[in-house]
C-alpha cells in the first residue's frame, strides 16, 4: 500500500494534523475517494481521517474509523479470495472426500488474502483501546466484535480440518 501523506519534518511519516482543519479536510477528502474502485485510495484516506480525529481528540470519531478501516479489509479479503462463493461450496458438498479436498484448495486461496485480515486485526485492535479508553459506544462496540468474530472465524477454519460452528453466519449480513 502506497501512502499518499505528506511527510513531516519529524520523521514520523505523516503531517502532524492539529487543527479542525486538517480534520475537515481529511473527512471530506475520504467521502470523495469513498466510492471509488480504488482500494488503496480509499484506505489511506480512511487513516488520514482517522489519525486527523485522534489528533484533534475526537476518539469517539478515531474509534470508528479505525473499526470502519477493519471493515473495509475484512471486505476486501472477502472479496479478493471469493469467501462467500467458496465457504457456500464447501457447505454444499456432497461427499467427506470431495469437502476435505476442497478445503484445502480453499485455505490455499485464504492464505494468499491473510494479510489483509492482519492489517483488519491491527485496526480493530487501535479501536478497542481508542473504545475502551475514552467511552465505549454499544453501537461501536457490537461492530468491533462483530468483525473480531469474522478474523476469528476465518483464523479456526485455516487451523482446523472443518468449517468452525458458526462459520455460516459470516455468508450474509457483514
Amino acid at each position: 500500500m502506497i501512502l499518499l501523506f505528506v511527510a513531516s519534518s519529524t520523521g514520523h511519516g505523516l503531517k502532524q494534523a492539529n487543527s479542525y482543519n486538517d480534520y475537515s479536510k481529511a473527512k471530506q477528502q475520504f467521502l470523495e475517494v469513498k466510492y471509488t474502485n480504488d482500494f488503496d485510495i480509499m484506505m489511506n484516506a480512511l487513516y488520514r481521517y482517522a489519525v486527523c480525529a485522534e489528533n484533534i481528540k475526537r476518539f469517539d470519531v478515531a474509534a470508528w474509523q479505525y473499526n470502519d478501516l477493519a471493515y473495509y479489509y475484512i471486505q476486501e479479503f472477502k472479496d479478493r479470495s471469493d469467501y462467500v462463493d467458496k465457504v457456500t461450496q464447501i457447505f454444499d458438498c456432497k461427499t467427506n472426500k470431495q469437502k476435505k479436498i476442497l478445503i484445502i484448495e480453499v485455505k490455499s486461496n485464504f492464505i494468499l488474502y491473510m494479510d489483509l485480515l492482519n492489517m483488519a486485526k491491527n485496526y480493530l485492535i487501535k479501536a478497542e483501546i481508542l473504545d475502551s479508553k475514552y467511552g465505549h459506544d454499544k453501537e461501536r462496540d457490537k461492530d468491533i466484535l462483530s468483525n473480531w468474530n469474522f478474523i476469528n472465524y476465518v483464523n479456526k477454519f485455516m487451523n482446523q480440518e472443518e468449517l468452525p460452528h458458526g462459520i455460516k453466519s459470516t455468508l450474509s449480513g457483514w
